[in-house]
């Protein structure tokens, strides 16, 4: 499995699109599905007042276990999708930023 810890500063919600790939021909193997990030809550003034901070659990398939087995890379791509468009200005500070820490969690049978 994979952990994924997210600190996002930006008021607008956003999703994380994670693919399995092998780099050396850049080709991906397998997508994980979508991890939303949500949106950091704003004041009247549609300003940030703390950060949406939240962790989330990709889980491998047998479609992606077999792709760990070919694949050697793992690439992360942020999608800014707001749902409040319509309804809220919001304001992003320049300095706003989006933090993410992957972790790793492997179990491995050795066949004798």
């Amino acid at each position: 499995a994979l952990f994924v810890n997210y600190t996002s500063e930006l008021p607008i919600e956003l999703e994380l699109h994670t693919q399995m790939m092998d780099t050396l021909t850049q080709t991906d193997l397998t997508t994980f599905d979508p991890v939303l990030i949500t949106a950091a809550p704003t004041n009247e003034a549609g300003e940030v007042i703390n950060p949406a901070q939240g962790t989330t659990t990709l889980t491998f398939a047998s479609e992606e276990i077999d792709a760990l087995k070919l694949g050697n890379g793992i690439a992360m791509e942020i999608v800014a999708n707001s749902t409040d468009k319509e309804s809220k200005n919001a304001k992003v500070a320049g300095d706003a930023s989006v933090k993410l820490d992957v972790a790793a969690s492997i179990k491995i049978d050795l066949d004798e």
